[in-house]
């Protein structure tokens, strides 16, 4: 904690000295403990596995605080933002190495790949952007470490470490137009033919007062096959879909490029809020056993709607996978998003998938859910969802001798008590049933996952 305190000496004689400019300056943070319990969801058998019902599983019990501090600036025509953190600290580690990024036993803590609950506990820039107007223009330029998505957040969705990027913007009445580059990877440092970039242009539009529609097109150019070759671990960037130790491809890549059309509405019809995405892919690896094709396609609706003191939820949602066979052809929706919960507790968020990865969303899943939610009282909000799980196409994730789209089913719980303003305390409860997808190499079932987190929340 003790770098923290010195973070905020430094950040609030900026603020003083900034006194001196026209500017509103504004400083806040937010302590976060957090109590979590998962039973046979991979600890000590492999991040995102499942073990048989011979066997108790895996637990995993462990407590961990983390503490964020920002500075916002915003003056005529302009705003800035700087954002620190320090990822989770479990409790009981020697507090004498926090903010150094000393590794704790067993962590990898790569942001786009299979780190663990223990995490490298240094502090690092979640937001440093500076947005502003080009004077006499409607054009508006933001600039440096920031949160990103595309569409609904089902492709790109960077919000969690946020990703180094140029963008561009323009509003025209109702319409809004976004030209972005995101530097998802730096490789040798003045090379750029081991850079990994996404650029893309977006363009929405306010159709109705309810109403908001719109269409994006993004081009991922990895020049030098990094994703491929597995190196998607992309510290400060989206998260990317680790493409190695699947059947994506085979030999050495040399680059990859991969565009995706992206189009989107969010609105509100009668009483029924509503967001819709779909996706289709284009792209191709070159390797060493030649060409791979990726031609992937993802349709996700969700829906709300109040009905008398509750408010009913549903999603149905399919991101496509490959067709066993199509030989240089694949048919999985790649994503690129991050270490954070889409859909599902413990599915979603805890196991690996159709692509034997983690946290690729509906990445060769159909998924549909059903829920409800109700603020029982001023200070109470509760919900229950019952989600079902299929891979696209049949699939065997514990390598079992046998291939299925069952992946199984899931009941998540959530509570919150909003105990005051600036206090909160939260939970979530999951209850996983895989299904014959998961079924191990000897062909044995395996057992249900369980999952429960708490976060007691602090803002200042």
């Amino acid at each position: 904690m003790k770098k923290f305190l010195v973070a905020a000496i430094v950040v609030a004689m900026v603020c003083v000295s900034s006194a001196a400019f026209a500017v509103d300056v504004t400083m806040g943070g937010q302590i976060d403990i957090r109590f979590r319990d998962f039973q046979n969801s991979g600890y000590g058998g492999g991040l995102g596995t499942l073990f048989d019902k011979s066997r108790d599983g895996s637990h995993r019990r462990l407590t961990q605080e983390r503490v964020q501090l920002f500075v916002n600036v915003k003056g005529d025509g302009f705003k800035g933002k700087v954002a620190i953190k320090n990822e989770w600290d479990d409790f009981g580690r020697f507090e004498a190495n926090q903010g150094n990024y000393t590794s704790q036993s067993g962590s990898s803590n790569q942001i786009g790949g299979n780190s663990t609950d223990q995490q490298n506990t240094g502090l690092a820039i979640r937001e440093a952007w500076v947005d502003f107007l080009i004077p006499g223009t409607p054009v508006g330029m933001k600039l440096g470490h920031q949160f990103l998505s595309l569409s609904n957040g089902w492709f790109l969705m960077s919000t969690y470490d946020g990703s180094d990027a140029l963008v561009a913007y323009v509003n025209a009445g109702p319409a809004t137009i976004t030209l972005f580059d995101i530097m998802a990877f730096e490789g040798n440092r003045g090379n750029a033919g081991t850079d990994i970039n996404i650029y893309g242009l977006d363009a929405t539009v306010k159709a109705t007062d309810k109403i908001k529609v719109g269409a994006n097109l993004s081009y991922l150019n990895d020049r030098g096959g990094l994703i491929i070759a597995g190196r998607s671990g992309l510290i400060d960037t989206a998260k990317v879909t680790q493409l190695a130790g699947t059947s994506l491809v085979t030999g050495t890549a040399s680059q990859f490029k991969l565009a995706n059309l992206g189009l989107y509405m969010n609105g509100k019809i009668g009483a029924v809020n509503l967001k819709v995405e779909a996706d289709i892919q284009d792209g191709k690896a070159q390797t060493t056993n030649g060409d791979v094709n990726f031609d992937g396609n993802l349709v996700v609706v969700q829906a709300s709607v109040p009905v008398g003191p509750v408010t009913i939820n549903a999603l149905v949602g399919r991101g496509s996978g490959d067709n066993a066979g199509s030989g240089s052809r694949n048919n999985t929706f790649i994503t690129l998003l991050e270490q954070s919960q889409f859909t599902a507790l413990i599915y979603d968020y805890k196991l690996q998938g159709p692509t034997k990865q983690l946290y690729t969303g509906l990445a060769g899943t159909t998924a549909l859910n059903i829920g409800v939610a109700s603020q029982v009282s001023k200070s109470i909000l509760v919900k229950a969802d019952l989600w079902y799980f299929q891979a696209t196409r049949a699939t065997n994730v514990n390598n079992g001798p046998g291939k299925s789209k069952e992946l199984g089913q899931e009941l998540d719980l959530y509570g919150k008590w909003q105990i005051y303003p600036n206090l909160s305390w939260d939970i979530k409860l999951g209850y996983m049933m895989p299904g014959n997808a998961y079924k191990t190499a000897a062909g044995k079932g395996v057992s249900d996952a369980t999952g429960l987190q708490s976060v007691l929340s602090f803002k200042f």
